[in-house]
C-alpha cells in the first residue's frame, strides 16, 4: 500500500526538516514525498535539495508563490501512490504511525481515512483533538448517512492533512483544490465526502498540528474575504449533488456563515463582507438559511438584509451578558466551583487512603509525588507512593519524561538509586518498583507496563540460609526503632540494574528480576517471570520466560532481525556459523580457527606477498578485520552501520577486547571508519581490498567496484569472498526462500557467476581467479571437504563463490 505525501512549503526553513524527518523515520518504506516549493525566498529550496540527495523517494516541484491550494493541486498531478496524504510543512507525523495506518488501509479499503491529531505548542503540553466523535471511531461508514455524520468528517472539521484519500478516487471525480484563495480546503473536503462511499474514522492520534501564532489560519485580515468565493464553490457542490435538503443544517451554515464571521472577519472588513455576501445570495437561499439555521444564522440573516454588521455584535454581547448574569449562568458558575472542590477532596482522600493502608509509615514516605518525584510536561500522575528508606536524600528518586501516564509504588530499600521512566510510557495500577542498588531501574519511551507488574533489582536476601539467618530479626529491629531497613546487611545480596528499552509491552502481573535487559520492541506475556535478558523484537512468556516468537512486523532492518535472532535458540548455530553472534570474542576465536581464515591468509600471500595494508569493506562487527590485524596486517574497516553486533560499535568493542585479552598492539593496527564504500573519502591506497559477502548487497556493483579500484595500489588485489551465486531465476527463488533472514528484511540478493565477472571487468579490474563453491574451504566452511564431495551444488541455496581480481596496469 503506497502513500504519496504532498507537502506545500513556503518559507519553511525553520520547520521543513522536522516535517520530512517525521516521515523518513517511519518504519515503513512504501511512499513518496512530493515537496512543492511555493516561491520561497529563504533556504527552503536548499533543504529540499539536501533531502533529495539523501533519499530518492523525495520529489520536488517549484512554483511561483500561488498559495497552498495551487501547491497541493500541482503536487497531486505528480503523485503516483495508492493514497494521498497532504501534510503541512510546519506539522509532522507522530512516530511509527505508518505501519498501523497502512494496515488499516489494506484491511478496510476505504476511499478516505480520516486521521486524528493533537494540537502542539512551543511552550505548553500537546492537547489531543476532540474532533473525532467517540461513537464513530474505528468505523467504516458512508458520509451521507446523516447530516451529523457528514458535518463531523467534512467542512470545518477536516483540513486536508486529516484526509488520507485514495488517489484513483480523487482522479475519477476530479477532486482538487481551488487556486489563488484561502480556505481552499472546504470545497475539497465537501467534494470528497459527497462522493466517497467508504470512509474510515481513525481514533488514534497520528498527526501533530503545530499552533503557530503567525499562522495564516489565525490571521483575521483581508484574506477572510476569500471565504466568499470558497462559500460559493461549496454551495454549488451541494446543489450539483442535490444535497440541499439532506444536508440542510450544513448548507445553512455556508449560506449564512455566522460563526466564520465572528471568528475570522475583523472590524475593518465586516461591512464589505456583509454587503458582498448579500449581493451574492439569492432570496431563496437566504430564506433557506433562515429556515434551517440556528439562532446565530437567523441573526446573521437580519444583518445581511439590513447591511448592518453591528446587529451581530450588539446581539452577541447581549447574549453573553445574559448568559453570564442570568440564573442559569449563576448555576453554571456554582457547579464549576463545586466540581473543582470535589476533585480536590477526592484526590486527597485517595492519597490518605493509600497512606493509611500502608502499615510501615516513616519519614521517607511520599504519598503525594511532590517530594521525591520529577515529571515532565504533559505527564499524568495517578496516585503514587514513593518509599525511601535508610539513607533519605532530598532529591527526586523517580524521574518521568513527557506525556507519560504513571502510578504505582516505588520502594528504595537503601535510599540509593533511582527509577527513570521515558516519554509517552504507561505504568499500570498496582505496579511495584523495588530498587536496592545504585544504578537503578530504567524504563524507555513508549513502554507499557500492565497492571500489577513487579520490578525488583535484587534478591532481597542471600540464598545461603546461614548468611540470611538474622535478616527477619534485623528487619523487625529497624521497624521497632523507627529506622526501617537500617540494620539489614546488603553486602551479601546479589543485585543488578534493570533496563526496559523503548516500545516494550509487558503483560499483566509479570515479574522482572535483577540484572535483566528487555530489548526494544519486545513483548512479555502475562504472568511471566523474566530472569534473563530478552532480545529485541521477541515475544517471551512463561516462568521462567522463554522465547515464543518474533513480534509480528511488516518491516525489519538487517540490524533488527540480527538482534532479535539472538533470542531465538533455533537460530543460535546460524548466528555462530555466520559470526553474527553477540558473543564477539567467541566469533573471533571461531573464525581464526577455521580453514577459511587460514586459506584466506594463504591467498593474500599468494596474490600479493609483500602486502601490508588491508581495507575491509562492509566488515560488520569486525571479526575478520580484527583477525587480520592480529595477523600483523595494517587494517582499515569501513562499515556503514553503527550497530553493536553487526556494525562499528561492535567492531570497537571487539578491538578493545582483543587488545585486553590477546595482543595490546592490535589497536594500533586497526582503524574503524563508519561509511558506505560509495562515500569513502580517503587518500590512502591499499595492498588488499577484502569484501566478504558484500558485492551482492551493493546498490550498483559496478560503481562500488570502481570505487574499490580507486582505493587499491597499482599492484593491489581485491578479494570478493563468499558471494552468493545463482544459476537462473528458479534458483534465485530457491535461494531467497531458504535464506534465514530474507523473509524479514527482503534485503538479500545474488547474481550469476558471469555477472560477477562482468562487474569486475566493467570496473576496469582483471579477474585472476574464480573459486567455485566446492573448490575452496573459503566458500564451503564450516562444512568439510568430504561432506562437500557428496553434495550436489544445486542443493545449496545461494552457494558461495570467491573472486580474486587485480587492478589493471595503467598504460605508460
Amino acid at each position: 500500500m503506497s502513500i504519496s505525501f504532498i507537502i506545500p512549503a513556503y518559507n519553511a526553513q525553520a520547520s521543513l526538516r522536522k516535517c520530512l524527518d517525521s516521515i523518513l523515520r517511519q518504519p515503513y518504506d512504501e511512499y513518496e514525498i512530493i515537496v512543492v516549493n511555493d516561491g520561497s525566498s529563504d533556504d527552503t529550496q536548499q533543504i529540499i535539495e539536501e533531502y533529495q540527495r539523501l533519499d530518492s523517494r523525495i520529489k520536488a516541484l517549484h512554483q511561483k508563490n500561488s498559495g497552498q491550494g495551487a501547491a497541493r493541486a500541482n503536487g497531486l498531478e505528480l503523485a503516483t501512490g495508492d493514497y494521498i496524504w497532504f501534510v503541512d510543512s510546519d506539522d509532522w507525523l507522530l512516530p511509527t504511525v505508518l505501519p498501523r495506518l497502512s494496515r488499516i488501509l489494506s484491511q478496510e479499503d476505504p476511499d478516505v481515512l480520516v486521521a486524528n491529531f493533537e494540537f502542539t505548542f512551543d511552550d505548553q503540553p500537546a492537547a489531543p483533538s476532540s474532533l473525532v466523535p467517540p461513537h464513530l471511531a474505528g468505523q467504516t461508514l458512508c458520509p451521507l448517512e446523516s447530516a451529523g455524520t457528514f458535518a463531523a468528517i467534512s467542512c470545518w472539521n477536516t483540513p486536508p492533512w486529516r484526509l488520507i484519500s485514495r488517489r484513483s478516487h480523487l482522479v475519477e471525480h476530479g477532486i482538487t483544490f481551488a487556486k489563488g484563495v484561502f480556505y481552499e480546503d472546504h470545497p475539497f473536503a465537501i467534494h470528497l465526502m459527497l462522493t466517497a462511499q467508504r470512509v474510515y474514522i481513525d481514533g488514534s492520534i497520528s498527526y501533530g498540528y503545530y499552533q503557530r501564532a503567525t499562522s495564516t489560519t489565525k490571521t483575521n485580515d483581508q484574506k477572510a474575504l476569500d471565504f466568499l468565493t470558497v462559500r460559493k464553490l461549496c454551495l454549488e457542490l451541494f446543489k450539483s449533488f442535490d444535497k440541499y435538503e439532506a444536508l440542510a443544517p450544513i448548507v445553512a451554515g455556508y449560506i449564512l456563515p455566522a460563526n466564520f464571521f465572528s471568528a475570522h472577519v475583523s472590524a475593518p472588513y465586516q461591512q464589505e463582507f456583509i454587503e458582498r455576501l448579500g449581493a451574492d445570495t439569492t432570496p431563496e437561499d437566504l430564506a433557506f438559511g433562515e429556515q434551517h439555521g440556528d439562532w446565530a444564522a437567523q441573526l446573521f440573516a437580519k444583518a445581511v438584509r439590513s447591511k448592518d454588521p453591528s446587529i451581530i455584535n450588539r446581539t452577541l454581547n447581549a447574549q453573553r451578558i445574559r448568559a453570564k448574569y442570568s440564573r442559569a449562568g449563576a448555576r453554571r458558575f456554582i457547579s464549576r466551583i463545586k466540581n473543582a472542590i470535589t476533585r480536590r477532596i477526592v484526590a486527597r482522600l485517595l492519597r490518605l487512603k493509600q497512606f493509611m493502608l500502608n502499615p510501615t509509615r516513616h519519614v521517607g514516605i511520599d504519598a503525594s509525588g511532590h517530594r521525591f518525584l520529577q515529571a515532565g510536561m504533559g505527564t499524568r500522575i495517578e496516585p503514587i507512593y514513593i518509599d525511601v528508606r535508610v539513607k533519605i536524600e532530598n532529591r527526586p528518586y523517580v524521574h518521568v519524561g513527557e506525556y507519560s501516564h504513571v502510578g504505582g509504588t516505588y520502594v528504595f530499600e537503601r535510599g540509593i538509586g533511582s527509577v527513570t521512566i521515558g516519554n509517552k510510557s504507561s505504568i499500570g495500577s498496582g505496579c511495584k518498583f523495588i530498587c536496592a542498588q545504585e544504578d537503578g531501574i530504567h524504563i524507555g519511551n513508549n513502554v507499557m507496563l500492565s497492571w500489577d507488574c513487579t520490578l525488583m533489582d535484587s534478591n532481597a536476601h542471600s540464598l545461603d540460609p546461614d548468611i540470611r539467618a538474622n535478616d527477619a530479626y534485623d528487619w523487625k529491629a529497624g521497624v521497632d526503632a523507627g529506622r526501617m531497613g537500617a540494620y539489614k546487611d546488603w553486602s551479601q545480596v546479589a543485585s543488578g540494574p534493570i533496563h526496559i528499552e523503548d516500545n516494550v509491552w509487558i503483560g499483566f502481573e509479570c515479574a522482572i528480576l535483577k540484572g535483566v535487559r528487555i530489548g526494544k520492541g519486545a513483548v512479555i506475556g502475562a504472568r511471566s517471570m523474566v530472569t534473563r535478558d530478552v532480545a529485541p523484537y521477541c515475544v517471551f512468556a512463561g516462568t521462567p520466560a522463554r522465547f515464543v516468537s518474533f513480534v509480528p512486523r511488516e518491516r525489519w532492518t538487517w540490524e533488527e532481525i540480527i538482534h532479535a535472532s539472538q533470542g531465538n535458540p533455533a537460530l543460535d548455530s546460524v548466528l555462530r556459523d555466520s559470526y553474527l553472534h553477540r558473543d564477539l570474542m567467541g566469533s573471533l576465536h571461531r573464525f581464526m580457527a577455521t580453514e577459511e581464515f587460514q586459506q584466506t591468509l594463504g591467498e593474500f600471500r599468494s596474490a600479493n606477498p609483500r602486502a601490508r595494508s588491508i581495507l575491509d569493506i562492509g566488515g560488520a562487527g569486525g571479526v575478520m578485520a580484527v583477525a587480520f590485524a592480529l595477523s600483523g596486517y595494517e587494517v582499515t574497516l569501513a562499515e556503514p552501520s553503527q550497530d553493536d553486533i553487526v556494525g562499528t560499535e561492535a567492531a570497537r568493542k571487539l578491538l578493545a577486547l582483543a587488545a585486553e585479552k590477546l595482543d595490546a598492539s592490535v589497536e594500533s593496527r586497526l582503524k574503524i571508519v563508519q561509511e558506505p564504500v560509495e562515500l569513502l573519502s580517503m587518500t590512502d591506497q591499499f595492498d588488499i581490498v577484502y569484501c566478504r559477502q558484500v558485492v551482492h548487497h551493493f546498490r550498483d556493483p559496478v560503481i562500488a567496484l570502481k570505487k574499490i579500484r580507486s582505493l587499491m595500489k597499482d599492484d593491489g588485489s581485491a578479494f570478493f569472498v563468499r558471494e552468493h551465486v545463482i544459476f537462473d531465476e528458479a534458483d534465485m527463488e530457491f535461494f531467497l526462500e531458504n535464506h534465514p533472514f530474507h523473509r524479514y528484511t527482503h534485503g538479500e540478493n545474488a547474481y550469476r557467476s558471469e555477472e560477477y565477472c562482468d562487474f569486475i571487468k566493467e570496473a576496469d579490474m582483471t579477474l585472476i581467479r574464480e573459486y567455485k563453491f566446492a573448490e575452496s574451504p573459503i566458500n564451503y566452511f564450516p562444512h568439510s571437504e568430504q561432506t562437500i564431495a557428496s553434495v550436489n551444488e544445486r542443493q545449496i541455496a545461494g552457494r558461495p563463490y570467491t573472486y580474486v581480481a587485480q587492478k589493471k596496469k595503467v598504460a605508460a
